[in-house]
């Protein structure tokens, strides 16, 4: 979901994909989501109906975020019941902790292909951009 969202500001910004990469190295994934709602905001290549679609799709990925990072940078292992996902994910804010999260198979599965939804929500978004984009000379 990650490169797909810099693929996203690149076609959005019309910036090469080594800048938005440079550029967005340095974002959180709130950021980078917060820049793109407010591009589609100003955005005159989509319809007032598109921009809302693509902004609550927005809100959801930043609605899902704290699940999709535990997704893309804990590890997990199966669970000691066999029946399930467990995290370990380290809590050092202040304090530290390593809280153990565990997800039954079926939740892990809904989670990840909800971040495939999301991948594939914001490739067609690029794909509408691309298409509409006037052409730069």
């Amino acid at each position: 979901m990650e490169g797909t969202i810099r693929e996203l500001l690149a076609t959005m910004l019309n910036l090469d994909i080594v800048s938005v990469a440079t550029i967005s190295s340095n974002m959180q994934l709130r950021d980078k989501i917060h820049t793109v709602r407010t591009l589609l905001d100003s955005y005159t290549v989509l319809t007032p109906s598109e921009k809302e679609t693509y902004d609550d799709m927005c809100k959801d990925i930043l609605e899902a975020a704290g699940k999709r990072n535990m997704l893309a940078h804990d590890l997990f292992y199966p669970a000691d019941d066999g029946d399930g996902v467990a995290f370990f994910v380290i809590k050092a804010k202040g304090k530290f902790g390593v809280p153990t999260t565990v997800w039954t198979i079926a939740q892990f599965e809904i989670e990840f292909k909800q971040v495939d939804h999301f991948t594939e929500s914001l490739e067609a978004l690029t794909s509408l951009i691309e298409q509409r984009k006037p052409s730069r000379t």
